[in-house]
């Protein structure tokens, strides 16, 4: 399942078996530019965070 908030994307899969972690992707070093075309463009760095199944981070990139 896919949807979109007001602040955030939230994606979700499901299966039956208990998952061993958990993953949050976020954003980093945002900005936006303005080019000589006359419009905008964003620019970011896609982040993930690994979180064992009691919570823990385990891993971030």
């Amino acid at each position: 399942m896919v949807s979109v908030s007001e602040e955030e994307s939230i994606a979700e899969w499901r299966s039956s078996a208990v998952p061993l972690h958990r993953y949050e992707v976020y954003e980093r070093d945002h900005h936006i530019t303005q080019e000589v075309w006359g419009g905008y463009a964003r620019h970011n760095v896609i982040g993930r965070k690994v979180f064992n199944r009691e919570g823990n981070l385990i891993s971030a990139l």
